[in-house]
């Protein structure tokens, strides 16, 4: 597992967000923030900005 699927998992699931939550949060869908977590796709510049704007840390 990658590091940014091992951290979003984590992150999201330390706060009780659904996947839909942080997608909705970044204006993505909820596959996609899967697609993330399985390392099946890889965010976008800007997304990835929008993933470490999240207040996870």
């Amino acid at each position: 597992m990658s590091e940014l699927q091992d951290l979003l998992r984590r992150e999201r699931a330390k706060r009780n967000l659904t996947q839909a939550q942080v997608g909705e949060a970044i204006r993505v869908s909820n596959s996609t923030i899967g697609g993330f977590e399985t390392g099946k796709l890889i965010p976008m510049a800007d997304t990835a900005a929008d993933l470490d704007a999240m207040p996870f840390s």
